[in-house]
């Protein structure tokens, strides 16, 4: 059920400023490996208000997750890191509406990662959006709640002992002199 549709098939008007870009609609982003993940709220085009929330890297996750954001009272800017990923591991997450057609929307169920679409804006840095009305129904904007995604490389553990010891060795190889 994975699918990868052009920009200007889904949501033309919601995404005509990016219009080269390509939008993926049902599948998870993927942390790579030795990454920090970082989400930050970017806008809303969405009359209900909901709660954007992240279930972690388990497909088989219960529950909601982590509260990341609420689509009205979030600012542009925030910003919250999801922590290092030492393995390539897949973001799930989910939407909870809390006015108007109330429904829960998560990534980890078949028919509702429909619901969630993200696109390329840069190297490491995606735009996730959200279809706030349960398809195949809805309009197809996608810009119910967006936010970015950016993937930030850490240095290994070892690598950063090893240079902090060379740092110390040199230290003491002046002092010696």
């Amino acid at each position: 059920m994975n699918t990868m549709i052009k920009m200007g098939v889904v949501g033309a008007a919601a995404m005509a400023s990016a219009a080269s870009a390509a939008i993926y609609i049902g599948q998870p982003l993927y942390v790579p490996a030795g990454h920090e993940a970082v989400v930050t709220f970017h806008s809303s085009d969405a009359g209900w208000t909901g709660d954007v929330y992240w279930m972690g890297g388990d497909q088989e996750r219960e529950g909601l997750g982590q509260w990341l954001f609420n689509n009205h009272s979030s600012s542009p800017g925030d910003s919250i890191s999801l922590g290092v990923f030492e393995n390539q591991t897949p973001l799930y997450f989910a939407y909870d509406i809390t006015s108007g057609e109330l429904n829960t929307f998560r990534m980890t169920d078949e028919v509702d990662i429909m619901q969630f679409a993200y696109e390329d804006i840069a190297a490491n840095h995606f735009r996730m959006r959200i279809e706030d009305i349960k398809l195949p129904g809805g309009d197809h904007d996608y810009n119910d709640a967006m936010f970015d995604v950016q993937f930030y490389s850490t240095p290994a553990p070892g690598a950063a002992t090893l240079g902090a010891m060379g740092l110390l060795l040199g230290f003491r190889r002046r002092r010696a002199s």
